[in-house]
Order: C-alpha cells, then sequence, then structure tokens
C-alpha cells in the first residue's frame, strides 16, 4: 500500500510540466500578411526583453525548441532578419551539442516519461526540420549579402543530410536502450505483463496506412539543399561542383518531380559557363502537415487478462497550397512572356517518411505507458477505494497526450524557374486571380535569386531579393 502512496505522489508532481509549450503563432486561414507577422513579431521581442536568457546558450531555456523554430520564422515573414538568424542559430547550436552527445553516446535519458508522456522531455526536432535550419539561415545569410555565410551554412545542411541515417540510428538505438533498460529491471514486474498483439496494432496500422503514399526521394535527402549549393557554385566559378550538385539535385527527382527540365537547363548553364544575367525564382508554396492528436481504445493482455486502454498518438493532417503555382511576366526583346514555376520538393514527402519511422518506435511506447496508467488506476481503487480510483483515473487523462510539437511553417511544397533577367529590370509575380506584385529588381546588371512565399489562397504573396555574384 505504501508502494502505491509513493508512486502517486511521485507521478502527480508531472502534472505541471505535460502541457505543450504554445508557439507565438499557428498558421490561421485569416488573412496573413506582412503587417500579421510584425504584430506577432512584437509579441516575441517583448518576450525576449523580458527574458533575456532565452537566447543564452548557457542558461537552460524554458521553452522548447519547437517555439523557437517558429518564433524563428515569424521573425522571417516580418523582414526581421537579424533576430529571425539569431533565433535560428540558437536552434543550430543546441541541435550540434545533442548530436554530438548522441555520437559519443553521452546521452542519458530519464526514465519518468514512461508514465507521462513525451511533453515532459525537450522537444528534439526531426531530421528535415534541422535541416531546414541550415536552409534558412543560408538563405538569410545570402539575403544580407553575406556569401560566404551562405556557403557554411548550406555545407551544414548537406553534413546533417550526409549522417542523417547515422544519427536516425543512434537516436532510435537510445531509445531502444532505455526501453531495454527498463523492461529488465526487477522492479517493473507491471512492465513484463504487457503483451502487444496484432489485434492490438491493427487500427492503428490502418490510421498511418495512408503515409505510403508519400514516397522519400532517398532515405532523408532534400533536393533543394542540393540545388541551392549548385547555385552557390555555379556564382562563384566552381562550375565542376555546380553540374555536380544539379546531377545530385536531378537523380533525386527523376520520375518524381516536374522540375526536371529546370534542373537539366541548370546543369546546362554550368556545363556551357554562360555569361548571362538570370533571375533564379523559388516559390515556397502552401503549408506542410500538420501534428495533431488522435486517440485509439485498444486491447492489450495485461497478464492473464485483457484490458482496454486509450492511447493519444500524434498523426498527420494535410493542410493546402496557395496555388497550383505562380506565375512570372517579364518583358523583354522577344515581347511579354509569362513563365511558370515547377516543383522541385514536395516536403509532405519528407515530413511523412520520418514521421513514419519514428512511429515504429512511438506507437508500441505509448501502448505500453498507457496501459501502465490503466493498472495504476486499478490497484489504486483496489487498495484507496473511489478517491484513489478518482486521483488515478484524473492522473490518467491529465497525462494522455500525444506530443504534437512541430516547426508549423514549412512550405508544403516547393517550386523553381530560371529565367533570363529582363533588361529594365521589371518582374511581375502572381498567383491566378490574385493580386499581381511588380518588382523593380535593384541592380539589373548581375543575376538575382528571389523568395516567394504564400500559405494560403487569400493570403498576401511575401517575397524578398537577392543579388548573386
Amino acid at each position: 500500500m505504501n508502494r502505491w502512496i509513493v508512486s502517486l505522489i511521485f507521478l502527480l508532481t508531472f502534472l505541471s510540466s505535460c502541457t505543450q509549450n504554445k508557439v507565438s503563432l499557428v498558421p490561421s486561414k485569416n488573412k496573413l500578411s506582412e503587417d500579421t507577422f510584425k504584430k506577432s513579431l512584437a509579441k516575441i521581442k517583448k518576450e525576449i526583453k523580458e527574458n533575456p536568457e532565452i537566447l543564452k546558450l548557457d542558461v537552460k531555456s524554458k521553452k522548447s525548441l519547437d517555439w523557437y523554430e517558429n518564433s524563428a520564422s515569424i521573425s522571417y515573414f516580418a523582414k526581421d532578419l537579424n533576430l529571425s538568424y539569431k533565433i535560428f542559430s540558437y536552434i543550430d547550436t543546441k541541435i550540434n551539442l545533442y548530436e554530438q552527445k548522441l555520437l559519443n553516446e553521452k546521452l542519458i535519458e530519464g526514465f519518468g516519461s514512461i508514465l507521462v508522456n513525451d511533453l515532459i522531455s525537450d522537444y528534439t526536432p526531426p531530421i528535415y526540420e534541422r535541416v531546414f535550419v541550415n536552409v534558412y539561415m543560408a538563405k538569410e545569410s545570402l539575403l544580407k549579402g553575406d556569401l560566404q555565410k551562405y556557403n557554411v551554412n548550406l555545407n551544414r545542411a548537406v553534413e546533417r543530410l550526409k549522417y542523417a541515417r547515422t544519427i536516425f540510428e543512434k537516436e532510435i538505438k537510445l531509445k531502444d536502450k532505455k526501453d531495454e533498460n527498463l523492461s529488465k529491471n526487477k522492479k517493473n514486474k507491471d512492465y513484463k505483463k504487457i503483451k502487444l498483439t496484432k489485434k492490438t496494432l491493427l487500427p492503428i496500422e490502418k490510421e498511418y496506412s495512408s503515409l505510403d503514399a508519400y514516397k522519400p526521394y532517398q532515405n532523408f535527402e532534400n533536393p533543394y539543399v542540393y540545388f541551392l549549393k549548385g547555385i552557390y557554385y555555379l556564382y562563384t566559378g566552381e562550375n565542376l561542383n555546380a553540374m555536380d550538385m544539379f546531377k545530385t539535385t536531378y537523380g533525386l527527382i527523376k520520375d518524381k518531380e516536374e522540375a526536371i527540365e529546370i534542373i537539366s537547363k541548370a546543369w546546362e548553364l554550368a556545363r556551357d559557363n554562360k555569361k548571362e544575367n538570370l533571375l533564379w525564382i523559388v516559390y515556397l508554396n502552401g503549408l506542410s502537415f500538420k501534428k495533431i492528436e488522435k486517440r485509439f481504445d485498444l486491447p492489450v493482455i495485461l497478464g492473464d487478462g485483457i484490458v482496454v486502454v486509450s492511447v493519444a498518438l500524434p498523426t498527420l493532417k494535410e493542410r493546402g497550397k496557395a496555388s497550383n503555382t505562380l506565375y512570372i511576366l517579364v518583358e523583354n526583346e522577344t515581347g511579354k512572356n509569362i513563365y511558370t514555376t515547377k516543383r522541385l520538393v514536395n516536403v509532405d514527402n519528407l515530413v511523412a517518411f520520418e514521421f513514419k519511422k519514428r512511429m515504429k518506435y512511438i506507437i508500441p511506447k505509448e501502448i505500453i505507458r498507457a496501459t501502465l496508467k490503466t493498472f495504476l488506476q486499478v490497484e489504486a481503487k483496489k487498495h484507496f477505494g473511489f478517491l484513489g480510483n478518482l486521483i488515478a483515473l484524473a492522473y490518467s487523462q491529465a497525462t494522455t497526450k500525444a506530443d504534437t510539437r512541430q516547426w508549423l511553417w514549412l512550405p508544403k511544397e516547393i517550386q523553381v524557374n530560371v529565367i533570363k533577367l529582363p533588361k529594365n529590370g521589371k518582374v511581375t509575380i502572381y498567383i491566378p486571380n490574385h493580386k499581381k506584385y511588380t518588382l523593380s529588381l535593384k541592380n539589373n546588371k548581375s543575376s538575382k535569386i528571389i523568395f516567394v512565399r504564400s500559405f494560403y489562397p487569400k493570403d498576401e504573396v511575401i517575397y524578398y531579393e537577392a543579388n548573386l555574384p
């Protein structure tokens, strides 16, 4: 009996830690614009001013990394590149420290969350998010005219992709070791009584089977990284390296994406070493999958009997595109010409691939966690009657939550094109049946790249332009 009193007191102390961090702004279907983001940016700046330790690496932050990811994105959309880069740099450093410890096998995970939920743990971004952190840092460096940092950050993204499989396997090995230690512990007799059958897993497998339609490019690979790296090499005179990057991009998207002809053109530009001013267009379209919670009532064998347990798991909800394409209108010696962007990367593919790989670990752990809570409830009722049952039930309901933390602002897809830069420097971009934006590109004597962002069909388009060497 004393054992259960101690256990209940111990477990209930975790209740205050089981809520998710609120992000500064989540995407809504209200009209999003630069002004919308500036209002949210003001709140972020106020919070940082009141809590300066938020950006101090030597102080443990009360915020999880998803808050930083979303805050950095909002700063970027509000066109505060300095703050956005500073926040992304904080995230990158934290991820680097984590991965170094992981590779050196110095990480130790606590066992407390097995009876609560993963929300008491620090948020560890999935690999595709880690890569996008470096991509955003590279992009922001280019926008500020720092080609060296652009290259350094892209190199980091390439390195993350290179070691992605090793990092992922290390993470899974660490989690497996944690569960193995728990199951071997003589004090965890209840853990050993739990058996998962095909009947237990069938409803969950059915729910996630739709993710099979999203195919990876090649494991964790992201063609967008190599595309941007190819552009860098093209304008620093390293044509062979540029050809290699565009060839890698081509191989990843062949028979999968519409941008194949554009990548072929980019490769030819590197091969022929043509000296002409070009305009590269990158269209970040829509919003990628959103994690939501879904509950399952599952039959689980516990000792000689069967209990029905309630399990909360994250699943993916598809979000839409702002448009099918971006139109680019230019006027040159041949008259008016309209071009369209073509898809280079389906970001949903990256998300779904890694999500499903991680769920193979998450699902059994969550079922075991839910079963132990059910067993706790039964024992509490047996030893403490109605009051014990009530407390255990309240505890179970309060802690049965899926970890749906994520970077909410990643695009659904990335589209690209490259065209000859008009002599007058004027380019009009637009989404069908929406406002047209005429850009008077500065210094039209050099090649340029424009990054265009739109979230929903009714939203304003946000864009940046950068000069290439």
